[in-house]
């Protein structure tokens, strides 16, 4: 598979730490995910799967919304659902992704517009409208919540770990 290539339109130096501090806690936290075991491989295609479509729906802040790529299909969530076809012909692709979302936002609002109010709400729904043809989740999220950790060359440890805590209690 290919690499998104992801361009930043902010400018100065700030801009771009703060970039490099949100893309470190969020491998830090897929990183941490994985070696926890919570990331659970979806079980092989069986006769039990309807016919019809099956969905890949996406879930997450800026970056699974797409925010800062260069084209529509250089957004990672874009580029994997392109990678997926070759396995899921019929795969369609649902983003709920919001930019600027946090783990917060994401379970009780405020931000992009939703029916049920909350991302997750959404989620939910589609997940229960559409039993055994979702294929694949993508959640990316937590960035948010430590991204205003950084002024000018320093990283706030007290803003860091209570952001933390909110990404742990609340994923």
């Amino acid at each position: 598979m290919g690499c998104a290539t992801l361009q930043r339109t902010g400018r100065g130096r700030g801009r771009r730490r703060s970039g490099a501090l949100s893309a470190l806690v969020a491998a830090l936290i897929v990183g941490g995910l994985t070696a926890a075991g919570t990331l659970v491989p979806a079980p092989a295609a069986s006769a039990a799967t309807p016919p019809g479509p099956l969905y890949d729906l996406a879930l997450g802040d800026s970056l699974a919304a797409g925010t800062g790529a260069s084209t529509t299909a250089h957004r990672y969530v874009n580029v994997l659902y392109q990678h997926e076809l070759a396995t899921f012909p019929t795969l369609q692709l649902t983003n709920l992704g919001c930019g600027g979302a946090t783990t917060t936002s994401m379970l009780t609002g405020p931000g992009c517009a939703y029916a049920s109010g909350t991302q997750l709400g959404d989620a939910e729904a589609f997940l229960r409208a559409h039993p055994r043809q979702v294929a694949m989740v993508t959640i990316d999220i937590g960035a948010n919540n430590v991204d205003g950790c950084l002024s000018g060359s320093t990283i706030s440890m007290p803003c860091v770990q209570s952001g933390l805590a909110h990404i742990t209690s609340e994923l």
